[in-house]
C-alpha cells in the first residue's frame, strides 16, 4: 500500500482550488522574479549529469570512457537509446570538480551530447488515503483488442486503472509483443520507468486525471482510440530529466504513436530533450502545458512548451467562463489567473478550471494548465485522421480554435479550444 499525503503546492502543474488566486501579472515578468520562478521548476542533481555516446560506441569503449571520468555508478536506457546514460559520482566529490568533468565532456569527441539531470515535479500527492497497488490482470481487462484510429501516449505518473473510473477498454495493445532482454518482462500497454517494470500503475493520480479527460471525451464522441501509459513520475509527483528522456525514447520507439501529452514543465533548457523532440517532428504531435507561474514564456522559457519545434502545441489555461456566452465575453483577460502566456511561445488556450473527479469514492475539484494540455490532446485526437502529419494536425487544431477579439492578446493565436 502506498500512503499518499495531502500536501499541495500552487506552483506545480496541478493546482487546487484552495490556493490563493492572484490576478494575472502584466505581460512583462519582473526581473526580480526571474530567478525565483526558475528555481521552482528545477532542483539540481548535484552528483551527476546525463551523457550520450556517439552511435556505435561499443560496451568496451563505454567502460573505458566511464573509467576516464571516474564514474561511480551509471544508469542506461538500453532498450530505447543504447547511447544514453546517467553518470553519478562519489558523494564526497565537490560540485566544482563535477562541473569540470562536465566541461571536459562537452568537448569530448567520444560523446554526442550531455546535460544536467534536473529534477521535475508535477504535484505533491493530494489524497490522505491509501490506494491499492496495481493489478496487472485487472489492467489487461481494459486493454483494447486492436489498436484503431489514434494512439495517444501520456508521459506522466501512470494510470490508476483500479479506482480511476475506467469502465471500458482504453489501454494500448502492444500487438508486436515488443520487449528487450534487459526489460525482463512483457511490454503490454506501457512502461513504468520509476520502478522498472511493465505495470505503470498511478500512485499519485495526476496522470489518471489526464487520461480521464482524454478518454472520457473521446469515448463520449465514439472516437476509436487507445492510450499508451508511460510512468515517469513517482508517487510524490517527482522525476528527473534522465527518466523523462528514457520515457520519451520509449514512446518514440513505437511505430504508431500519433500524439504525446506532456502536462509538466521545467525552466531549464535541456539540449538532449530538445534534440529528441526534434527527432519526432515528422512522427508525433507534442501537446504540452504552458505552466502555472503567471509567467511570460517569451521572457523566461518553460520547457518542453518553449522548445522551438513545429510539432509542439503549447497550451495556456482558459478562465472558467460559461461556454454559451464565451464568444460574447468582453473581458480584459480570459486566461486563468495562474496561466503562463507568451505571444511567441504559447499557441492557444483551453479549459483549465473546475475539473471534477471521483476517484476511490473521493471528490476533487482541481485546476491548472495540465488540464488545458489534456483537453487540447483530446481535441487533437478528435481532429486526427489516419496517417496525418503532426504539423498538419497542429494547424488543423489551431484552425478549429475560437479566435477572440480581446482577452487573449498575450498568446500567439488569440484563440481557445472549446467543445
Amino acid at each position: 500500500m502506498k500512503k499518499l499525503n495531502n500536501i499541495m503546492m500552487c506552483f506545480m502543474s496541478l493546482l487546487m482550488v484552495c490556493c490563493s488566486q492572484d490576478s494575472l501579472s502584466d505581460i512583462e515578468v519582473k526581473e526580480t522574479n526571474k530567478k525565483e520562478i526558475q528555481n521552482k521548476g528545477s532542483l539540481k542533481e548535484n552528483k551527476g549529469f546525463i551523457i550520450r555516446y556517439n552511435v556505435g560506441t561499443t560496451d568496451e569503449e563505454k567502460t573505458i570512457i566511464r573509467s576516464e571520468y571516474g564514474v561511480e555508478t551509471y544508469k542506461q536506457c538500453s532498450c530505447f537509446d543504447e547511447e544514453l546514460e546517467l553518470w553519478n559520482f562519489a558523494q564526497s566529490l565537490e560540485q566544482t570538480v563535477i562541473e569540470e568533468k562536465k566541461n571536459t565532456a562537452s568537448d569530448d569527441p567520444d560523446l554526442d551530447g550531455l546535460g544536467d539531470n534536473d529534477q521535475i515535479q508535477v504535484q505533491n500527492n493530494i489524497f490522505g488515503a491509501d490506494f491499492l497497488n496495481g493489478n496487472l490482470n485487472q489492467a489487461l481487462s481494459l486493454q483494447v483488442d486492436q489498436n484503431e484510429n489514434v494512439t495517444i501516449a501520456i508521459l506522466d505518473t501512470g494510470v490508476n486503472y483500479i479506482e480511476g473510473g475506467f469502465t471500458e477498454p482504453f489501454l494500448y495493445n502492444n500487438r508486436k509483443n515488443e520487449q528487450c532482454e534487459t526489460m525482463g518482462s512483457q511490454d503490454f500497454f506501457g512502461w513504468d520507468f520509476v520502478n522498472g517494470d511493465n505495470d505503470p500503475y498511478d500512485d499519485n493520480n495526476h496522470g489518471t486525471y489526464m487520461a480521464r479527460i482524454i478518454n472520457d471525451n473521446l469515448k463520449e464522441k465514439n472516437i476509436p482510440h487507445q492510450l499508451l501509459i508511460v510512468k515517469v513520475f513517482d508517487e510524490e509527483g517527482k522525476t528527473d530529466v534522465f527518466t523523462i528522456l528514457c520515457g520519451l525514447k520509449y514512446i518514440l520507439s513505437k511505430p504508431d504513436v500519433d500524439i504525446i501529452n506532456m502536462s509538466f514543465g521545467i525552466y531549464s533548457y535541456q539540449e538532449l530533450f530538445d534534440r529528441f523532440l526534434g527527432d519526432s517532428i515528422d512522427k508525433t504531435l507534442i501537446v504540452t502545458s504552458a505552466g502555472n507561474e503567471e509567467n511570460n514564456n517569451d521572457f523566461l522559457p518553460h520547457y518542453p512548451s518553449s522548445y522551438d519545434h513545429e510539432n509542439i502545441l503549447a497550451v495556456a489555461g482558459l478562465k472558467d467562463i460559461l461556454e454559451e456566452n464565451i464568444e460574447s465575453q468582453n473581458n480584459a483577460n480570459l486566461l486563468a489567473w495562474y496561466s503562463n502566456y507568451g505571444v511567441n511561445s504559447v499557441d492557444v488556450a483551453a479549459p483549465s478550471e473546475n475539473y471534477s473527479f471521483v476517484i476511490n469514492g473521493q471528490n476533487l475539484t482541481a485546476q491548472g494548465t495540465s488540464f488545458s494540455s489534456a483537453f487540447a490532446t483530446y481535441k487533437s485526437a478528435e481532429l486526427y485522421t489516419n496517417n496525418m502529419h503532426p504539423i498538419t494536425l497542429k494547424n488543423i487544431v489551431i484552425n478549429n480554435s475560437v479566435v477572440f477579439a480581446s482577452g487573449l492578446e498575450t498568446i500567439k493565436y488569440r484563440s481557445a479550444l472549446l467543445d
